[in-house]
């Protein structure tokens, strides 16, 4: 899995926590609509998150989306190799902007 040489070292010093995104790692992929948002807004709540910082690889751009629905649960941002959030805003799946 992405992060398994980080992680244990994130661990050593702080309140490290990854999960499975719905259709990625382990988890089940589904083909009812859903919010990514809202899925990471219901871990940390589960977990008793008050405040976290977030986002490495894919989930900077969740963490993007994150932030902006919920500015009041994020204490920073980490955004390492992070996409830009929405798909219909990342660079890589759409075409060049032209004027």
């Amino acid at each position: 899995m992405t992060w398994d040489g980080q992680f244990p070292v994130f661990a050593r010093s702080f309140r490290a926590i990854r999960y499975d995104r719905r259709g990625y790692g382990r988890s089940e992929t589904t083909t009812r609509d859903f919010s990514a948002v809202a899925d990471l807004l219901a871990v940390l709540d589960a977990l008793k998150v008050e405040r976290a910082v977030l986002g490495c690889s894919s989930g900077g751009g969740l963490a993007v989306d994150f932030i902006l629905a919920h500015p009041e649960r994020v204490s920073a941002l980490d955004l390492a190799c992070g996409g830009a959030g929405q798909p219909s805003l990342n660079a890589c799946s759409q075409p060049p902007m032209t004027k």
